[in-house]
């Protein structure tokens, strides 16, 4: 992640744009991160999902590992 600005556009467009727009009050949301993601990061995950969107809930995984590739 190099640019929080940036990825709240992105968010922005997904959660508000679309056919559907979300009410993030009323949605639990799903996140998949980095293997050994950084905390700093997992913070400002925190952060934006419950304070800038005040999301109800979220649950934060890592993505699938791919332990064949060389």
């Amino acid at each position: 992640m190099t640019s929080w600005e940036t990825e709240k556009a992105i968010w922005d467009t997904i959660f508000f744009d679309g056919e559907s727009p979300v009410d993030p009050s009323e949605t639990s949301l799903v996140v998949t991160e980095p293997v050994l993601d950084l905390p700093i990061l997992q913070d400002s995950y925190d952060q934006i999902i419950f304070e800038e969107y005040e999301f109800d809930s979220y649950y934060r995984a890592t993505g699938n590992v791919d332990i064949h590739r060389v």
